[in-house]
C-alpha cells in the first residue's frame, strides 16, 4: 500500500504543468507582465428597504471588497489584461466591472431582487474586445473610453462571481511600453520565448478577434453568405462567397481573415449577402474597423418580393 501511494505521489510530481491555472498578468513599466492579485472579498451586503419591494423596487447584493483602493495602477491606455484560459470556460465568462468605493471599501453590485422577479444576476459590465493569442491565451481590452478609477475583471459562473482581480485606472500616466509575443509565451510557456513562431497562429492580430454576428430578416430562412473586400489586397486577400446558414443566425465566433490588423481593418469590409427564393438578393456591407470597435456584425433584411 505504502509503495503504491509513494508512485502516485510520484507520478503527480512530475507531470509537466506549462501554462498557468487561469491567472491575468496586464503590462508594466518594464515591457514585461505582471500578475493580477485577487481581490480580498470580505462578504455580501444587500442594500435598499426590504419593504419597498413589495412595490416594485429591488434590493441590490454587492461583494465588498477590502481597500479603498487597489494596489495595482494601470495607464488608461495600457489597460490591456493577458488571460489563461482554459478551453473548458469561455473567454466571454470574463467581465470588466467598474468598482464602487464606499469609505475604506469597495463594492461590487452583481444581483437585483424583487419580491415578484426574483433574484436576477445584473451587472454594469464595460464591453471588452477579444483577440486570441494562442488556443488558450486571450488579449482582451476595454472597447469604452474609461476613466480613472478602481475595477475589477470578473469571472462570472451560474450568474455568480468566482474569481476576481481588482486594479486600478490612472488617465494621467503615460503609457507602458508594448508587450511582446515572445513577453507572453515566456511567461505563460516557459522556454517559449525562442519558439513564438510555432505556438502562434500565423494570423494571431485581429484575425483572431471574436465578435457577435447577428442576422435576422423578414421572412425568415433567408440563406445568408459571405466574402471579404479588400483595399489592402497585399495584406488581406479577397474571397469568394461563402455560405454560413439560414436567418436567424446569433453566435459568436472570430473573424479568421489571415493578415487583418487593427491598422488595416478600416480599409477591409464584409459583405453579406442574404437570398430566398421569390425574394430579390439584399447586400449590405461592414467595415471592419467599425466591426472591431463595436464587437459585432448586425442587421436586419427586409426581403422583397422579387416581380
Amino acid at each position: 500500500m505504502k509503495l503504491r501511494l509513494m508512485l502516485i505521489c510520484m507520478a503527480l510530481l512530475t507531470v509537466p504543468c506549462s501554462m498557468k491555472s487561469q491567472e491575468i498578468f496586464v503590462p508594466n513599466a518594464k515591457g514585461d507582465i505582471t500578475p493580477l492579485t485577487k481581490a480580498v472579498v470580505m462578504g455580501n451586503k444587500t442594500s435598499g428597504k426590504a419593504w419597498l419591494s413589495f412595490y416594485g423596487a429591488k434590493l441590490t447584493t454587492s461583494l465588498v471588497i477590502d481597500g479603498k483602493f487597489s494596489n495595482t495602477v494601470l495607464p488608461k491606455a495600457s489597460t490591456v489584461f493577458y488571460i489563461f484560459n482554459p478551453k473548458n470556460i469561455s473567454i466571454q465568462a470574463w467581465k470588466m466591472i467598474p468598482l464602487k468605493t464606499k469609505k475604506d471599501k469597495r463594492e461590487l453590485p452583481y444581483m437585483k431582487t424583487g419580491a415578484y422577479s426574483g433574484s436576477k444576476t445584473q451587472i454594469e459590465e464595460i464591453a471588452l474586445m477579444v483577440t486570441k493569442i494562442t488556443d488558450e491565451i486571450y488579449e482582451l481590452r476595454p472597447m469604452a473610453d474609461i476613466k480613472s478609477g478602481d475595477y475589477a475583471m470578473v469571472l462570472i459562473e451560474n450568474g455568480t462571481p468566482e474569481m476576481i482581480f481588482d486594479f486600478h485606472v490612472e488617465e494621467n500616466l503615460p503609457p507602458y511600453p508594448q508587450v511582446s509575443n515572445d513577453v507572453l509565451l515566456a511567461e505563460f510557456n516557459p522556454g517559449g520565448r525562442t519558439s513564438s513562431s510555432s505556438a502562434l497562429s500565423s494570423d494571431s492580430g485581429m484575425s483572431a478577434s471574436i465578435i457577435r454576428w447577428f442576422f435576422d430578416s423578414d421572412p425568415r430562412g433567408a440563406r445568408i453568405f459571405y466574402r471579404v473586400i479588400s483595399n489592402v489586397p497585399a495584406e488581406v486577400k479577397n474571397t469568394n462567397e461563402s455560405y454560413m446558414t439560414t436567418t436567424p443566425l446569433e453566435e459568436t465566433r472570430a473573424l479568421n481573415i489571415p493578415g487583418l490588423t487593427y491598422e488595416n481593418s478600416a480599409n477591409v469590409v464584409i459583405e453579406i449577402k442574404l437570398t430566398k427564393r421569390g425574394y430579390e438578393d439584399q447586400i449590405k456591407r461592414y467595415n471592419l474597423r467599425q466591426a472591431l470597435d463595436q464587437q459585432e456584425i448586425s442587421g436586419f433584411f427586409e426581403m422583397v418580393e422579387r416581380k
